[in-house]
């Protein structure tokens, strides 16, 4: 297992144990393609979010990669944040952009 794999195996297993069906991933690179390898067919996932705008309107497996704008329109629940970095300010940007929606749930890697 990649470093990338075991962290994100474990961003899965809280999904699983937390009744999740349906999901965007914040992170359209290694980490979120890895999330999706191990996720993929069991969980509906709505979106990638990324912040590089350069992915915006790209897809990773027939998924679409947008803008927390533009995500945060859509209703979902839960976001999967798939990095390790950056991880308080991911969630300070998440709970800015989907205030209105308090019941948003952000699962992601604790060590």
């Amino acid at each position: 297992l990649s470093d990338a794999s075991a962290v994100m195996a474990q961003v899965a297993d809280k999904l699983y144990r937390s009744r999740i069906t349906d999901l965007a991933i914040y992170g359209a690179g290694q980490m979120g393609r890895e999330l999706l390898k191990i996720i993929g067919g069991s969980l509906k996932i709505h979106c990638f979010i990324d912040r590089n705008e350069k992915l915006w309107g790209t897809d990773i497996e027939g998924i679409p990669v947008l803008s927390i704008e533009k995500a945060s329109s859509l209703k979902v629940k839960t976001i999967a944040i798939a990095s390790i970095a950056y991880l308080e300010e991911i969630c300070h940007t998440i709970s800015g952009f989907f205030r209105d929606n308090n019941d948003v749930n952000i699962i992601y890697y604790s060590n």
